[in-house]
């Protein structure tokens, strides 16, 4: 079966560079095109793999992160999209998720810095469409009847939302709905990081899927997307107007990619547009492209706050308290991290990634 997809990213105004990257019919950013505007329209067949990325820890540091995890993804493709089964599928991407996760974290000992990067990645196949995520970019899956949010948001304010400590309409506006809970690059001995395994959609029942970073969730309301979704006569036009109106109404780098099902009377050949290629190994990337520092300037560029939610899931139901502390070097430890009578998890408390804005 064809699909149609358009897969759009820019740099916001208010950003000196693009930290977020994607992956879409084998194409991606690379560190020579990621700061210019990104356009790309397409078709391919099913099975088909798709996936954004947004880089945290400032500056190069999230370029990098992202650019690695493309990398790497670019390399487990193949074995991805052969694995139709639903729970072999599953077993594929955990690979590539453990593998990157590694490979962060050997960049991050090696050059004393900090960083990570989100994702959200779909297979689509004939009948089913299989999706995972990590961190707070998303996806959206456009039925006939309505708009419906298919990842789960891995932030501070959407635990504060489980506990009953905000509503969900406030944490649409809470500072730590950027205060990430999971993505890649955690260190091992924090925990194991596996990608939210959604729940499989019938291929059939979606009209158009989105996917995309949180520089377009947090300029844009799902009624905004929806609207535009539903109303564009083609994917391209939709990925164009998201784009636009991000930019105008958000103040990060916005990245989507958008796919739809062509039907047969539409099953018409559409050249790909010739944009480079990237199939660099992820472990070879040049050392220049590593970043050897953490910038200090406030926001999102700032350095990393390590943020530790204690008793989050108590079982006496309490809401459970937050407690911040200055960043420290990945491998430090707090002798009282091992001893806090509130911690029974000792050392291996989540760190959550600040990457507000």
């Amino acid at each position: 079966m064809k699909l149609a997809i358009a897969a759009r990213s820019e740099t916001n105004v208010t950003r000196s560079n693009n930290e977020d990257n994607l992956y879409c019919a084998g194409i991606t950013l690379t560190p020579e095109n990621c700061n210019e505007p990104f356009v790309l329209d397409t078709d391919t067949t099913t099975p088909c793999l798709i996936a954004v990325f947004d880089g945290m820890g400032g500056m190069a540091n999230g370029e990098y992160a992202s650019l690695a995890a493309t990398q790497s993804l670019s390399e487990h493709a193949d074995i991805i999209k052969s694995e139709v089964e639903e729970s072999a599928n599953a077993v594929a991407v955990q690979k590539y998720v453990a593998e990157t996760n590694q490979l962060l974290c050997r960049a991050m000992r090696e050059k004393a810095s900090q960083f990570g990067t989100t994702l959200a990645l779909a297979v689509v196949t004939e009948e089913t469409i299989l999706s995972y995520n990590l961190g707070d970019s998303r996806i959206y899956a456009l039925f006939e009847e309505d708009l419906k949010q298919i990842s789960v948001d891995h932030t501070l304010a959407a635990q504060k939302v489980k506990l009953g400590v905000l509503t969900p309409e406030q944490a649409l506006t809470d500072k730590s709905r950027h205060r990430l809970s999971l993505h890649l690059g955690v260190f091992e001995d924090e925990f194991s990081v596996m990608a939210e395994e959604l729940p499989s959609l019938p291929r059939a029942s979606v009209r158009r899927l989105l996917l995309c970073t949180d520089g377009m969730t947090d300029g844009l309301k799902d009624t905004d997307i929806e609207e535009v979704l539903r109303k564009a006569q083609t994917v391209s036009d939709a990925a164009t107007q998201l784009i636009e109106l991000a930019l105008i109404k958000g103040r990060d780098n916005v990245t989507c990619i958008v796919l739809e099902a062509l039907e047969p009377e539409d099953d018409k050949e559409m050249p790909i547009n010739p944009l480079p290629e990237t199939r660099q190994p992820a472990d070879q990337i040049p050392a220049d492209r590593i970043p050897t520092y953490m910038d200090n300037e406030a926001g999102r560029d700032g350095p990393l706050i390590r943020r530790v939610y204690i008793d989050h899931y108590g079982v006496d139901g309490s809401k459970g308290t937050v407690s911040e502390e200055s960043g420290k070097p990945p491998n430090s430890q707090d002798p009282q991290d091992s001893q806090d009578s509130h911690n029974p998890m000792g050392n291996r408390l989540p760190t959550y990634m600040d990457e507000s804005s």
